[in-house]
């Protein structure tokens, strides 16, 4: 994993690239979109749900996340689209900030903006393990100590 942040901007970019074995794709996909299932391993997600449907794989998505005390929870509306390649196995998921009418920013958190991607396919060798990249661009808002940036290294 790598993580970037140009002095003058305030966004942070981050790259990943992870092996994991005995992992189906098909299974890494559902835990990443699914909210019965990111709820099990995000210990750090309070809220996950669709505010709204475009159709079969886009949607606006709802995001909380728990922060550490004495930082302010954050949250996020994103625009989530979803596509599955069949020849390659390979499960895309890219996202975007948006604003949506129905999902005002809430007092008890700090609305950050963020774009990313997952791309998720199986590993050469072993079509039941996967293989994940994450590509992400991220803007918290808020101050942020350096402790916290440097422990998702």
């Amino acid at each position: 994993m790598s993580r970037q942040k140009e002095p003058h901007e305030k966004v942070t970019k981050i790259k990943g690239v992870a092996r994991l074995e005995g992992v189906h794709p098909a299974i890494l996909y559902e835990s990443f979109i699914l909210p019965e299932c990111r709820t099990k391993w995000d210990k750090n997600l309070i809220d996950m749900y669709p505010s709204q449907s475009f159709g079969g794989n886009s949607d606006v998505l709802y995001q909380s996340f728990n922060y550490p005390f004495p930082l302010t929870n954050r949250d996020n509306l994103v625009n989530r689209y979803q596509s599955f390649n069949p020849e390659l196995g390979q499960y895309t998921i890219v996202w975007r900030s948006c604003y949506h009418p129905d999902m005002p920013e809430q007092k008890s958190f700090i609305r950050t903006w963020t774009a990313g991607s997952y791309v998720i396919e199986p590993c050469p060798r072993d079509p039941h393990s996967s293989i994940l990249y994450s590509f992400g661009q991220i803007d918290p808002f808020g101050w942020l100590p350096d402790w916290f940036i440097t422990s998702f290294r």
